[in-house]
């Protein structure tokens, strides 16, 4: 057979098209005839999509080898790119490749540590992505003097005295190690979780809040900070802070552990100050270890004098009354009982006293003498009884009854009841607010009377309360069952 010199033969083209950032190859065939094997078939018209290519800007950069396509920047945006199954992306040579340069700048005793990329493509996991130009701050040295002296290694900022002045504070997600030459120096860091390490000797480390972990390799005082931190020392230090959820890791070996005064001493070289009455977690041979405060006697201390005594955490009475005790009941002017667990009645004396309670719900009387009574975060009763008295309810819904005498209550946070009986005095009330009461048991309430500052006078009965800066404020004056008898709204003239 032969083919007629007017009959069309079958023609094969391939092309790009480019449609809505989508470049597609296409093979198109012709109508035509073809001879082959002495036989003659017909080819009827047709396309077939080969490849698509998306994220692109135009077909113009687009080459095609085999099953591989040659991306060249006259197509690329900022677009990622993707090609179809069975593909294979390449950068062409005219394209560039996204870089990272880490680099020390330094400005004002500042030393900053920065990743600055520049604009640029990458080809990974045959797709083509765009980096944008950017800059980032990984850590920074305030106090520095210099950059020379300053050395990053993977994860860790090398620090040497030629680049530091001698207070420095750090941020970062690095460990700082600094130089056994950076001695009689402090350190601070930030309020995230830091790694610090000190090589010098008489170092001052601070932590910061965060849960830091701070390597003494040297000597010199730690203080944590906020957080559940880690204290790793290799011979002596002190830590002045430690609380219950910090850990810390000495040397190899047993530790030796005992208590003076109130602070904790391992190895007779690291002491936890004021650590005597908390359980503190160490490190020896690897293995987590609990230290626990002895049990002791000294529930209830003395001082030299006789004149103050303080109620110790093993403190297991309800009740302190201070005529219990004989020999102290007439000095004692002081009592301190902050460190108790639990709700507590404490009972003063005639002196004047200084008597602060626990955090939890207690009585306080002061009986006479001017006292000066401060209760702590639960819902305490201060009673001043005679003399002029001062209480404080700190932070909880707080009743405060100054009794007889010119007394000074403070209620502190809280729903507080400020308790008034005829015959009481002259009592101010520093620290009103809309969502405290004043409970009056006995005593014709006047009505209240203020002046050009804004102080508002309730006579009552023969004496008064002076409410402060209170112009403008609800004033709620209630029985002893607590029901309101009067409400007041003075406006500021």
């Amino acid at each position: 057979l032969k083919l007629g010199s007017d009959v069309s033969s079958a023609s094969t083209k391939k092309a790009w098209s480019f449609k809505s950032s989508t470049a597609t190859y296409k093979q198109t065939t012709g109508e035509g005839y073809a001879l082959e094997d002495n036989a003659i078939t017909y080819t009827k018209k047709a396309t077939k999509t080969l490849v698509t290519v998306k994220g692109v800007t135009s077909t113009d950069g687009l080459k095609v080898s085999g099953k591989t396509v040659t991306v060249s920047k006259a197509s690329l945006g900022t677009s990622k790119v993707t090609i179809s199954d069975g593909y294979t992306l390449k950068l062409g040579s005219d394209v560039s490749s996204a870089s990272t340069k880490k680099s020390w700048s330094f400005k004002s005793s500042t030393a900053t540590y920065k990743q600055t990329t520049g604009a640029g493509y990458t080809l990974e996991d045959n797709a083509i992505t765009y980096t944008k130009k950017s800059s980032k701050t990984l850590a920074t040295v305030k106090g520095a003097t210099a950059t020379k002296g300053l050395k990053v290694s993977g994860k860790t900022v090398k620090l040497a005295a030629s680049a530091l002045s001698n207070k420095v504070t750090v941020s970062g997600a690095y460990t700082f190690d600094f130089a056994s030459d950076y001695s009689k120096a402090t350190i601070t860091g930030s309020s995230s979780n830091d790694t610090i390490i000190a090589r010098g000797k008489k170092v001052l480390v601070k932590g910061g809040n965060g849960s830091d972990t701070i390597q003494l390799l040297g000597t010199g005082t730690l203080t944590g900070g906020a957080g559940n931190d880690t204290f790793i020392l290799k011979s002596s230090g002190t830590i002045t802070d430690y609380e219950e959820g910090d850990k810390i890791s000495l040397s190899s070996g047993a530790a030796e552990i005992e208590t003076k005064g109130k602070d904790v001493i391992f190895n007779g070289k690291v002491t936890l100050t004021g650590a005597a009455d908390k359980s503190v977690t160490y490190i020896e041979d690897g293995a987590n270890k609990i230290y626990e405060p002895e049990e002791t006697d000294n529930a209830v201390e003395f001082n030299a004098k006789g004149t103050a005594v303080t109620l110790n955490v093993t403190y297991e009475e309800d009740r302190f009354d201070i005529s219990d005790y004989p020999a102290y009941k007439n000095k004692i002017i002081t009592i301190k009982a902050s460190a108790v667990k639990h709700k507590l009645e404490i009972i003063g004396n005639k002196n004047a006293n200084k008597i602060t309670g626990t955090d939890e719900d207690d009585y306080i009387d002061g009986k006479a003498g001017g006292d000066i009574l401060t209760g702590g975060k639960g819902k305490d009763t201060l009673v001043g009884d005679d003399g002029n008295d001062s209480l404080d309810g700190g932070a909880g819904n707080d009743s405060l009854w100054g009794g007889i005498g010119d007394d000074t209550l403070h209620g502190g946070d809280g729903r507080d009841v400020f308790i008034y009986y005829d015959g009481d005095g002259d009592d101010v009330i520093s620290d009103y607010t809309s969502i405290d009461k004043v409970m009056v048991l006995s005593g014709k309430v006047e009505n209240p009377l203020d002046d050009t500052d804004g102080n508002v006078t309730f006579k009552i009965g023969s004496g008064q309360i002076v409410f402060p800066n209170s112009a403008n404020k609800y004033i709620e004056i209630i029985n002893e069952y607590g029901n309101v008898q009067s409400r007041h709204f003075i406006q500021n003239n």
